[in-house]
């Protein structure tokens, strides 16, 4: 890696030094030869300060390493143009969605090769029409894309686009013409921070008023935790907040985590109806709620249990109190300055704390259901490990798990399916960058799993050691829980397209390098998750079998208000049509 400050250096230089330089330890990169020589002879070579990692495909490529930047602050991936690039699509807009600070990095053709196809009809492989398809293409999700040829604005191109990564928290592109990489070019200058995030002043101490007076009018408050306060990386400014009002505090889906759930002030995971019922009961009986860092989305349901008119949202850089709007102001300054007002609105004090409940037992000759896997992995989770939850079902058995500070990780607004399983990947070479030595605890769908399978490949190959708990129902079944739940609750079929034909997948584990087992029953569910517990020599997945209609219990809400809505619908056709 180049170290001479000012000297000149190479385009595929800068970008490695520019890369290492803001955290970058391992770069995810599938084989094009658009992009091969950078990774050949700029990152692969010893020193280079990056390890390239070669995953099966783009997809998992991209899903990796948005889970590798959730946990290292920066993440990586390299492809080669449109066959590469367009399969990669999918995980830099989920990254987008969820503010992850993800590198695509895309390698092109020469200029030389785009004016032949423009002007003369040559096409070049992967070429699509000469006219940076590509780059329009991912302007749509991504907060800066550049197309680099000319050497001497190069660095001045990637480092814009790596200072707007650091700050918007959010992924960019960068298009590598091909013939760029070995042209010289002024090598790094000083560091790459990210941008200080200011907050109109105006806007603030209008907005610090509203929630000061609301909370000095409180007597039972709440704070709502979202994922902002870790992205943001105010862990501990939040916790200074909680602890000086000595106020109970709860986190969304997607904030669960954020800081130990071991502290004497969390009171639980509020995802609307899918919650817990002290945890529903204790929000919407707080005369406030304070939401700090919480995304909105049709999953938690806000509107179904929360009264605008006694809550305040500060998120994406506005703060919502009751009517009125703040913009441009930051969530560090709102917690700041709440922080400093604290001695003059709290201490409120703790409501009694539910003792959370023990595992259920279940007769271990007994087949298994899908809330009983959870029920007895429970018994066997301690709260240091890192859960990843699958979209889907798996979303609802995680919200009891216990999980410490940075304990959770799910795709919970973009919500594919397939992210879990080579997320647990990311997640994993993140882990042993940092010299964290957690084990990486995998709950998937197999409808999911069989979209991204073979991340159990480069795990294998890798030495990683992920433990893949396999919810096997044979169907896609959040896709038919979403358009028709009330299939589980009656003996109508499941749709069509929501069938899925079933995979030996303890053995297809076996088969990538990795240990398989598979229970039907709470007594093989035991013994297997022991002996993935043991296995450290690579991935291990447990394929616990369940029924198609078998429920995570905090899922079971929408069973009955479907059918309780399709009721009074019949109900109002019959008293509409009277029979004659």
């Amino acid at each position: 890696m180049s170290s001479s400050t000012g000297a000149d250096t190479t385009v595929g230089q800068y970008l490695v030094d520019r890369l290492c330089q803001i955290g970058l330890r391992h770069l995810f990169a599938i084989p094009g030869d658009y992009c091969a020589e950078w990774v050949q002879d700029y990152v692969q070579p010893e020193g280079s300060g990056i390890e390239r990692i070669g995953p099966t495909n783009e997809i998992n490529a991209g899903y990796a390493a948005d889970a590798y930047a959730r946990i290292q602050g920066i993440g990586a991936v390299c492809v080669t143009l449109s066959v590469g690039s367009f399969s990669a699509l999918n995980p830099i807009a989920g990254a987008y969605t969820e503010r992850v600070p993800v590198v695509l990095i895309n390698g092109a053709p020469s200029v030389a090769k785009q004016l032949q196809f423009a002007n003369a009809g040559l096409q070049w492989h992967h070429m699509i029409n000469g006219q940076e398809t590509n780059l329009r293409v991912y302007r749509e999700v991504t907060v800066a894309a550049e197309r680099i040829s000319d050497p001497g604005r190069a660095p001045y191109q990637i480092d814009a686009a790596l200072t707007a990564c650091l700050t918007e928290r959010r992924p960019v592109y960068l298009e590598m013409a091909e013939d760029v990489y070995d042209k010289p070019c002024q090598a790094p200058e000083g560091e790459l921070p990210a941008d200080r995030l200011v907050s109109d002043d105006v806007y603030r101490k209008a907005a610090l008023h509203d929630l000061a007076h609301h909370l000095g009018r409180s007597e039972r408050p709440v704070v709502w935790a979202g994922a902002e306060i870790a992205k943001y990386g105010l862990q501990d400014a939040f916790l200074d907040l909680v602890e000086a009002l000595d106020v109970p505090f709860v986190t969304s889906l997607s904030g669960k985590g954020v800081v130990s759930e071991a502290h004497p002030n969390f009171r639980g995971v509020f995802d609307g109806p899918a919650s817990v019922g002290d945890v529903v009961e204790m929000v919407t009986a707080a005369d406030y709620v304070l939401a700090l860092g919480v995304w909105l989305t049709d999953g938690n349901l806000h509107n179904e249990l929360l009264d605008w008119r006694t809550m305040s949202l500060t998120a994406r850089r506005v703060v919502k109190a009751n009517t009125h709007l703040y913009p441009q102001v930051q969530l560090a300054d709102v917690i700041a300055d709440l922080t400093e007002r604290a001695g003059e609105l709290g201490p409120y004090g703790l409501p009694p704390k539910a003792e959370p409940p023990e595992p259920s037992r279940h007769d271990p000759d007994a087949p298994l259901t899908y809330q009983g896997v959870y029920d007895t992995a429970l018994g066997r989770l301690d709260g240091s490990e890192l859960i990843l939850g699958g979209t889907g079902f798996n979303y609802f058995g995680s919200l009891q798990l216990p999980v410490g500070r940075g304990g959770f990780m799910a795709q919970a607004n973009y919500a594919d399916i397939g992210y879990v399983g080579p997320a647990s990947v990311g997640a994993c070479l993140a882990m042993r960058a940092r010299g964290d030595d957690r084990r990486a605890i995998v709950f998937a769908g197999d409808g999911g799993f069989q979209m991204t399978a073979t991340f159990l490949s480069t795990a294998a190959r890798l030495g990683l050691d992920p433990v893949v708990i396999l919810l096997d129902n044979g169907v896609y079944g959040i896709e038919q829980w979403l358009a028709d739940p009330t299939v589980y609750g009656d003996d109508a079929p499941f749709y069509p397209l929501c069938d899925l034909h079933r995979w030996d997948y303890a053995g297809l584990c076996r088969s990538m390098g990795g240990q398989g087992w598979h229970a039907e029953t709470f007594g093989e569910l035991a013994e297997a998750l022991d002996q993935a517990a043991a296995y450290r020599d690579g991935p291990s997945l447990v394929q616990a079998t369940v029924p198609s209609k078998s429920l995570p219990e905090n899922a079971e809400y929408r069973v009955r208000r479907q059918g309780a809505l399709q009721g009074s619908e019949s109900a109002f056709i019959a008293a509409a049509n009277p029979a004659s």
